[in-house]
């Protein structure tokens, strides 16, 4: 992933990257909906979640967001953002255009409730929308 100077950004862009790779490839993200996940598939899932927890430990040690277990704020961004998007793949938003302002304010929440300001969440969402992660982002 090319890194900012906003850790929290970066972080942003992660999701938006796996909301709009899920949206995009949706017979692959059913396809992982519906079935039991092998050995394999854990250790891929577990390499996925290393750009997220980059990221998360980027906002850690910038004091964006207080002192927590990074791997626990990635697996809470990572079902965060995974529900939402099977949420809005099923089609369960009413009407369709709530699943982005949800999507916002979820990503803004987030960085929120794991300490960041609501004035520096908000810059950094804004950020975001611009921002282009590298080709290994996935959360």
């Amino acid at each position: 992933m090319r890194e900012t100077a906003d850790p929290v950004t970066d972080l942003m862009a992660l999701c938006r990257a796996y909301r709009r790779n899920a949206l995009a490839n949706t017979s692959l993200y059913a396809t992982m909906l519906g079935f039991t996940p092998t050995s394999d598939d854990q250790r891929w899932g577990a390499q996925a979640l290393q750009a997220p927890l980059s990221a998360i430990r980027r906002c850690l040690a910038s004091g964006r967001f207080r002192p927590a277990e990074p791997l626990l704020l990635a697996h809470q961004a990572w079902c965060g953002v995974h529900g939402l998007v099977t949420l809005e793949f099923g089609g369960y938003f009413f009407p369709s255009s709530l699943a982005e302002q949800c999507f916002e304010g979820l990503l803004r929440d987030f960085a929120v409730g794991a300490g960041d300001t609501v004035e520096a969440a908000a810059r950094s969402l804004e950020a975001s929308r611009s921002s282009r992660p590298g080709p290994a982002a996935a959360v």
